[in-house]
């Protein structure tokens, strides 16, 4: 029994195409296109098997081929072979590929598909790979009561499975290749895997021995069983082929849970001990959080609610930035989040930087416009099958004259903002942040400033050059040049980052006068450098500042003393000591303001720049 998956329907526009290979290469391919029912019936028993083929229709190449869909068609032979198994068959199995979270279908989503296999015993199915082996065991019961049962590969995780059905009891091992002797107990069963709407209990209480199937690549000579923590081990009798019995007493055991050991011998000397929980009143263990998590949920659905938390959480947290610079602005405050949780440097830092990016239209904007184009706009245009092209939509794809409802899509939109938006938009608001503060505050230099500062913008846009060159090996040069999902976010970012770089002072003045205050940008460093680089700029700033205001207030001493007639050799060179003294005051003054994060002056300075003014006026000397 075989059935289609992903990987058979790569690239393939058709059932009837050439390159469907699952119709030439595989058993049930020859007789069924697609789903079918397979009937298996022993003395005393019927079996029905139904093979579920959810794969898309076309189905594209990768990487947007991973969910399956149930078309209306193909949803309503499976409720007929269903009706028919359940009229017919004492037992029902269905297997597919895909898991139930896994399937799109028609009416109520995946609810629609579970409810369809609603009186089936289990549902096996693959496609999860275990994770890579990160979630073994993937297994569950649903709500209708099916157990879903998902197997890691064969291809390269060499996973099996062995079932079996004991007087209507089903019991199951997955086991991995090479581990011998294989053991399966089936009575008593699993306790996690009981079944109490399908299954009778009493088969169990009423049973007179314990029954194991035993494989192995040598002939097996010793099988013993032994229940909690008995001392001695019990022999068990071969009746034919792998099975074991062994003789016991179910009252014994009637209440909680107990644990069964099984120890099997081969004559090659492979050992090996299997243990299982079992209970003959119903207690059963819990099923791990993460196979139900998986196996329970619905992709699609989970995949689209992340999708839009990441879009609605990039743009709401801009929009509330921007309409707070837009309040506090108009309110002419200063000096803002100085207290609370603010008194952090990083959470301070972190809210600034994300605020100037918000104040700045010309990137503010851009950034809005293209995280919400995302979810309606168009991802990409390229050759999705061969010599048939494609639109990619976050919500669905049309190719080959077909709808191909979202799925991976929204995992991907999903993936988009966590590995590349979020990372973005910080390092932007960081290098828009550095560039104001190069304006009004210090300028930046080093190699290492510069490196902290671009290194963060590099990465995420390197990486959208790498998923571009990827998307180029899937769908063609077509889908590099129109492919807004990720060609276009590489140029997007390089514009955004130039633009970040060359901000003018006035698109980032309002943002500066509420983190720094007025006085503190009242005249840029580098601007201050510049202007008072010699003497002559230094007396330019003494006349500009509140300490000459100062000492002109006082009488204008320095004008009056320069109109004196005549003065004594003694006085003259008293004038000229002065001045030199008032003019190194002076620039010890000036240093002091540069390196003065405020970029104001100190009073201490201020005072004795005023001090040293009146007594050189009060010479007669200039300054």
């Amino acid at each position: 029994l075989d059935v289609r998956g992903n990987h058979d329907n790569f690239n393939l526009p058709s059932l009837k195409s050439d390159s469907n290979l699952f119709a030439s290469h595989s058993v049930q391919g020859r007789y069924h296109q697609r789903s079918y029912l397979h009937s298996l019936r022993l003395p005393g028993i019927s079996v029905a098997f139904i093979a579920i083929d959810a794969t898309l229709l076309p189905g594209p190449k990768r990487p947007f081929n991973f969910v399956g869909v149930l078309p209306p068609s193909e949803f309503s032979l499976l409720q007929g072979l269903a009706q028919e198994a359940r009229d017919t068959h004492d037992h029902t199995f269905w297997f597919g590929h895909y898991p139930t979270s896994c399937i799109i279908g028609p009416t109520h989503g995946v609810d629609g598909v579970r409810a369809v296999m609603h009186g089936g015993v289990a549902y096996v199915c693959g496609h999860l790979h275990s994770l890579g082996g990160l979630v073994p065991a993937m297994h569950t019961r649903q709500h209708n009561g099916l157990l879903e049962l998902e197997l890691e590969d064969w291809k390269d995780g060499r996973m099996f499975r062995v079932m079996a059905l004991d007087h209507g009891l089903f019991s199951f091992v997955d086991v991995r290749y090479n581990t011998w002797p294989v053991m399966l107990i089936t009575n008593p069963k699993h306790a996690l895997y009981h079944q109490p709407t399908r299954e009778n209990p009493e088969l169990t209480q009423r049973s007179s021995h314990i029954r194991v199937l035993v494989w192995s690549l040598a002939n097996v000579t010793r099988v013993v069983v032994k229940i909690n923590d008995e001392d001695t081990w019990r022999e068990t009798q071969h009746i034919k082929g792998p099975l074991y019995v062994a003789p016991w007493t179910p009252s014994v055991y009637s209440a909680g849970l107990h644990t069964i050991q099984v120890l099997a011998v081969d004559d090659d000397g492979r050992e090996r001990i299997v243990r299982q929980p079992f209970s003959l009143d119903g207690s059963s263990p819990s099923f791990r959080l993460l196979p139900r998590v998986f196996l329970m949920s619905n992709i699609s659905a989970v995949f689209q609610f992340l999708f839009g938390c990441s879009v609605f959480v990039c743009t709401f947290v801009l929009c509330v930035f921007r309409y707070l610079h837009y309040t506090l602005s108009r309110s002419r405050r200063s000096n803002i989040c100085r207290g609370g949780v603010f008194r952090f440097p990083f959470i301070r830092a972190f809210v600034r930087k994300l605020w100037v990016l918000s104040s700045v239209d010309r990137i503010f904007w851009p950034l809005i416009i293209y995280m919400l184009y995302l979810p309606i706009g168009p991802w990409l245009i390229g050759e999705l099958l061969d010599n048939r092209y494609g639109v990619i939509f976050s919500w669905g794809t049309f190719v080959y004259g077909s709808f191909l409802p979202g799925s991976l899509t929204f995992a991907y939109g999903f993936a988009l903002y966590v590995v590349f938006f979020f990372p973005f938009i910080l390092a932007l608001a960081h290098c828009v942040d550095c560039r104001m503060h190069s304006i009004f505050i210090e300028p930046c230099t080093g190699v290492l400033h510069h490196a902290c500062k671009n290194l963060p913008l590099m990465l995420p846009l390197m990486m959208q050059v790498f998923q571009s060159y990827l998307m180029y090996l899937a769908y063609g040069w077509l889908c590099v040049l129109f492919a807004p999902i990720r060609s276009w976010a590489v140029v997007f970012g390089v514009v955004m980052w130039i633009q970040a770089e060359m901000l003018p002072a006035g698109e980032l003045h309002s943002a500066a006068e509420l983190w720094y205050g007025e006085q503190r940008i009242a005249v840029a460093p580098s601007n201050r450098r510049a202007q008072y680089q010699d003497n002559g700029g230094l007396n330019a700033w003494l006349r500009t500042s509140g300490a000459v205001d100062g000492a002109s207030s006082n009488g204008g001493v320095a004008s009056k003393s320069n109109n004196r007639a005549a003065v004594s050799n003694t006085e003259a060179a008293e004038r000229a000591s002065t001045s030199d003294n008032c003019c190194n005051d002076a620039k010890k003054v000036y240093e002091n303001l540069m390196r003065s994060e405020e970029g104001s002056i100190s009073e201490e300075f201020s005072s004795d720049v005023v001090g040293r003014q009146q007594s050189a006026s009060s010479h007669g000397s200039p300054l």
